[in-house]
């Protein structure tokens, strides 16, 4: 009985991203004001981007580093490595891995002057990948897109 005691009360090994975590701490007021900074320039680049909608490169670029912003500033609020385990979570992994690989891809095509026709299909796929990856912390979020979408696909 002591063992079954033991083990249910042990407390949990700590690991390097804890000690990281608490290494950086912020008091509520900092973390709340740097997701505020985060959040208005990612929205700005966001929105400036479509200054450039008849230029796509730039579009582009200005477009996903305002997504990289944003998704920095959420880190804010709930920490780093709480955010890295929410985005890898098991229900919305797909999704994150999607979103960051056509960020990434998006970026490379901008530096690496591929075709534009590329960094436009990139770049769809990333808002589409972003719109999913939002609709994940919603409840029911992403079987509502499945659904809405099931009479367009067939």
């Amino acid at each position: 009985m002591e063992s079954m005691k033991s083990l249910v009360s042990a407390k949990r090994e700590t690991t390097i991203w804890d000690d990281e975590d608490d290494s950086y701490s912020m008091s509520a007021k900092q973390r709340i004001i740097g997701f505020f900074i985060c959040l208005l320039i990612g929205v700005a680049l966001s929105f400036l981007s479509f200054a450039f909608l008849f230029d796509p490169t730039s579009f582009a670029l200005c477009y996903t580093l305002g997504n990289i912003v944003m998704l920095l500033s959420t880190a804010f609020m709930v920490g780093p490595v709480k955010q890295i385990k929410n985005m890898f979570a098991p229900t919305r992994i797909l999704c994150t891995i999607v979103f960051i690989a056509f960020m990434i891809f998006t970026i490379v095509c901008v530096f690496k002057d591929l075709p534009v026709i590329l960094t436009i299909i990139s770049l769809l796929i990333q808002i589409a990948a972003l719109v999913y990856y939002i609709f994940s912390y919603i409840p029911y979020g992403r079987s509502c897109i499945r659904n809405s979408f099931k009479g367009v696909v067939i």
